[in-house]
């Protein structure tokens, strides 16, 4: 059986080491549908669906009205936990965990 690396998005490395920079721990997950990053921070855990444009397919890539691919479509609507966030950026990841505000400020602990 051949293993393809499934190919991440151009910004997820810089979302990660933000994530890591503050203390959260990050795991890369792979499965089809599924969030790209699973996070820890501050006791809780969040799922993470990276994203190059909130919208923009990527080469080969259908998606949904939403802005995701089939797959991650249909995973997240039979998914029973907290709702994934989409992230772009860093900023837009610690703000999806919790650890600045929407207007970038940090938010104390």
């Amino acid at each position: 059986m051949s293993y393809h690396a499934r190919q991440r998005d151009k910004n997820e490395r810089p979302i990660i080491d933000a994530l890591k920079a503050i203390g959260a721990s990050v795991q890369q997950l792979d499965a089809l549908g599924v969030p790209d990053l699973l996070v820890g921070f501050d006791g809780r855990t969040y799922l993470i669906e990276v994203k190059a444009e909130h919208g923009k397919p990527g080469i080969g890539m259908k998606k949904c009205e939403s802005g995701l691919r089939d797959s991650q479509e249909k995973w997240w609507s039979l998914w029973r936990g907290a709702v994934p966030s989409i992230a772009t950026t860093p900023a837009e990841a610690l703000t999806a965990i919790g650890a600045i505000d929407d207007h970038g400020n940090e938010v104390r602990r």
